[in-house]
């Protein structure tokens, strides 16, 4: 009987030792996931903060080094141009529509409300999405359509009054036949260029001690339209660890004044 006591206790203590080193296994495992929880949620603070900053105007709005708001965001104008190749829109009454291979179109922005803006940032589309050639002289700017008798074309201007583009006006030649309807400009949310290239010049440890982050991140803003990276601030993210990473589409500005359709990705970590 003595033996069978001893083997009862040793099965005893088995158990206990097995039932404890669950316990603390499934305890640790929960504190763990506890950790790791509240981790997430402040990564994903952090990187929500920043996507949030970057749309905003910029604190203070000449920062060079240290922001407290990152401030990339501002706006961008664009409206339509209908040219109408028909004998009721010709300048000279009773003339009989005819091909017009070099119309004029000539828009004088202070005449649509728009005096002051950087003229250097406008862009012209025509309906395919091709850019089209302009001159610019003062607040006018002039561009070529070539239409047929009896055909209307539209044109989109893209153009904004926060800018630092160089001139890119070019020397157009033709006859103004036509009268165009001029619509008036709406406003599109966007990453301006010069906004977006004085974060990418900044220093990753100056912008992350001024806006009082903790956490490492970086920023992507990928032209969607070719799937490419346009600019990437920041650290490089681990390969192992909790990395939180938010996407939202956008549109942001190119070097040439072009609205470009992208994505912007946070990362935090």
């Amino acid at each position: 009987m003595k033996g069978a006591s001893q083997i009862d206790y040793v099965m005893a203590m088995m158990i206990f030792i097995t039932v404890t080193a669950v316990t603390i296994s499934l305890t640790t495992d929960y504190f763990l996931t506890v950790s790791d929880t509240a981790q997430l949620i402040v990564l994903r603070s952090d990187a929500a903060d920043i996507m949030e900053s970057l749309g905003k105007p910029a604190e203070p709005a000449n920062w060079e080094s240290g922001p407290d708001v990152l401030g990339a965001g501002g706006k961008a104008y664009r409206f339509a141009v209908l040219v109408n190749n028909t004998a009721s829109n010709y300048l000279n009454a009773g003339v009989t529509a005819t091909d017009l291979a070099s119309e004029l179109v000539s828009v004088y922005y202070p005449l649509i409300g728009m005096a002051g803006i950087d003229v250097n940032s406008t862009s012209i589309y025509d309906e395919a999405g091709n850019p089209v050639n302009y001159s610019m002289a003062g607040g006018n700017v002039t561009f070529l359509a070539s239409l047929s008798a009896g055909e209307a074309k539209w044109f989109t201007v893209y153009f904004n009054d926060n800018s630092n583009f160089t001139n890119r006006s070019a020397p157009v030649s033709g006859a103004n036949n036509l009268s165009e309807t001029i619509y008036y400009p709406e406003e599109i949310n966007l990453l301006e260029y010069r906004l977006i290239q004085r974060v990418q010049n900044s220093q990753y440890g100056a912008v992350k001690n001024s806006t009082g982050l903790k956490n490492d991140f970086n920023i992507e803003i990928v032209n969607a339209q070719i799937n490419a990276t346009y600019m990437l601030f920041g650290d490089s993210a681990p390969l192992r660890g909790n990395v939180i990473s938010l996407e939202k589409p956008i549109v942001f500005q190119n070097s040439t004044a072009a609205l470009i359709r992208g994505k912007l990705i946070v990362r935090a970590w």
